[in-house]
């Protein structure tokens, strides 16, 4: 059981920038890492930078 004491932490802006993202449908193109924190509480889909025909 998770400790909902401690939340999530973020900027307004960022909870604002997954907010509009999650609305709209777009997906969020970013370098930094509190994103995916915010990945594991609320849907976010992430913009993918990889070559064509280059899988993670």
């Amino acid at each position: 059981m998770k400790d909902k004491t401690k939340g999530v932490q973020g900027s307004n802006t960022d909870f604002h920038i997954c907010a509009m993202a999650n609305r709209l449908k777009f997906s969020i193109f970013t370098t930094d890492n509190d994103f995916k924190n915010f990945s594991r509480h609320i849907k976010i889909v992430f913009h993918n930078t990889s070559p064509i025909g280059v899988s993670e």
